[in-house]
């Protein structure tokens, strides 16, 4: 089993909080029966990649360095996605 300090958690708090606020965003507007444009889901995307700090402070703060690190290896892959995706278009 992996301990609390291990690189993989930090990978997994760092896809779950993006996929989580990205989700939710949508879901307000599918229900609301707004379209998104994409300029508009660049910026909700980069928002979501950017709450990524909190949880990336809150295990440095706890000395589990690894998964904080796992946090921010996940979050710079996440925003060169996103350079390529919505940057180069």
């Amino acid at each position: 089993m992996l301990k609390k300090n291990h690189i993989i958690w930090g990978v997994m708090w760092g896809l779950l909080l993006p996929a989580i606020i990205i989700s939710g965003v949508y879901f307000a507007f599918y229900l609301n029966g707004l379209l998104l444009t994409w300029e508009l889901m660049g910026q909700i995307v980069i928002f979501a990649i950017a709450t990524n700090i909190v949880p990336a402070q809150y295990f440095s703060k706890r000395y589990v360095e690894y998964t904080a690190r796992g946090v921010m290896v996940i979050t710079m892959l996440l925003v060169l996605l996103w350079a390529i995706l919505f940057m180069l278009d």
